[in-house]
């Protein structure tokens, strides 16, 4: 569950969503899972979380034949709780066209589905 004050500043629906993503940060890559996405942003668990700040390209698993989602962004915020995998939470940034109506027919189809 992301901050209480991150709730506040909310300005795009977060819809659950268990997908596999793979991220790089620099030249470090790591993988994960989504637990919520958003025109915004995404919060997503990993054994080994990039760093605070850090810019990312994310690549979350394709949606039947669909290819990839591929998105750039920033870690906002980072969290871990004891026997639990750390969460990450990160913003969306310079999407183009293209990628910002890709993510929305993904929020689309996982809204249809709930």
């Amino acid at each position: 569950v992301p901050p209480p004050e991150a709730e506040a500043r909310r300005r795009s629906l977060r819809v659950p969503a268990r997908l596999s993503l793979r991220f790089t940060s620099g030249l470090t890559p790591g993988t994960g899972t989504t637990l919520d996405l958003s025109e915004g942003g995404v919060r997503f668990e990993a054994e080994r979380p990039p760093a605070l700040r850090a810019p990312l390209q994310l690549e979350i698993e394709p949606e039947r034949s669909r290819s990839p989602l591929l998105l750039a962004g920033v870690v906002c915020w980072a969290r871990s709780e004891a026997g639990a995998l750390p969460q990450v939470g990160i913003r969306f940034e310079n999407l183009e066209p293209d990628q910002e109506r890709a993510l929305a027919t993904r929020i689309e189809n996982l809204l249809a589905r709930l």
